[in-house]
């Protein structure tokens, strides 16, 4: 696993150009310091201020192409988590769901790695582009990795929160590439704003599902689907801190949303479910749940 600070690709023109500019002007002071101290015997005052601004520009320079260092780490050590921590010490489960919708944290399609039983991430990718307006995530950003590693896998552990792939919808389970889906699948949708979270009162909580996340389970036509899923996926979050109060979780509504290539192709529109699965289940293209519009029993 590794710690990397990038830009997203909607960001890195702008950064590609304040990159060149940065280098151009640095070289430029550079020159200026060695040839007034040279010519003019510069006062040494003017000089160190100027040698310091040509490492903020190198430095500058460095984080434009994603080659920041890492900030050296506080007195407290790595748990240090500072307002990111929950009333239990640990990363706070939720503010970590928070740290993806907001692009602070996001990745990249290659970083979901899956063993055969479990899922996790090769890389955790900080947001050049945020990091200025995301107070201390830079300064914790050892102990929010650590956090979230540890989060995650406890999450994979919890068999409420694993759909085997025969009961995923087709296109999910093309993108999962057969695999089962499980709580590191929500936070790498959370990069695209899948499923939003918002505690409207104490220990009442209402969440949103973009439509490529809500259909990609099977339900019983003849009954309410509430997405129990999700529910118990908060109460998951609630427990990892400590809080194991009664709650309240419901949908309040299914996004369409604008599509963009860097959002994962998951084309759930193009089927329907099956109302009566049994009477297709065998021979069928899709298996449990769904029929591609066109074919039997679909339209």
């Amino acid at each position: 696993m590794i710690f990397r600070i990038s830009t997203p690709p909607k960001f890195l023109l702008l950064y590609q150009k304040v990159s060149l500019m940065a280098i151009c002007f640095c070289d430029s002071l550079e020159r200026l310091s060695f040839s007034c101290c040279t010519a003019i015997n510069i006062s040494s005052g003017i000089q160190n201020a100027m040698h310091r601004i040509a490492g903020n520009l190198q430095s500058l320079n460095r984080a434009v192409r994603g080659e920041a260092p890492k900030p050296p780490k506080s007195a407290a050590g790595s748990k240090d988590l500072g307002r990111f921590a929950g009333a239990d010490g640990r990363l706070d489960a939720f503010m970590a769901v928070h740290f993806f919708t907001e692009d602070v944290i996001f990745f990249h399609p290659e970083d979901l790695l899956w063993d055969g039983k479990r899922h996790s991430f090769a890389n955790y990718r900080f947001n050049a582009a945020v990091l200025p307006n995301a107070e201390g995530v830079l300064e914790h950003s050892d102990a929010i990795l650590a956090g979230l590693t540890e989060l995650i896998a406890e999450l994979e552990e919890d068999p409420d929160l694993r759909v085997p792939a025969e009961d995923l919808h087709p296109e999910m389970r093309r993108f999962l590439k057969g695999a089962d889906f499980t709580p590191a699948v929500v936070f790498y949708m959370e990069c695209f704003n899948f499923f939003e979270i918002r505690e409207d009162a104490p220990d009442t909580y209402c969440f949103l599902l973009q439509e490529m996340l809500a259909y990609s389970f099977y339900s019983d036509p003849h009954k309410d689907f509430d997405y129990p899923y999700f529910e118990k996926f908060i109460g998951a979050l609630r427990a990892y801190n400590g809080n194991h109060k009664p709650y309240t979780a419901s949908c309040g509504g299914i996004t369409g949303g604008l599509l963009n290539p860097a959002m994962p192709d998951i084309k759930v529109s193009e089927y329907v479910q099956d109302e009566y699965p049994a009477l297709h289940r065998q021979g069928g293209e899709t298996g449990r749940g769904w029929l591609r519009r066109g074919a039997a029993g679909g339209f």
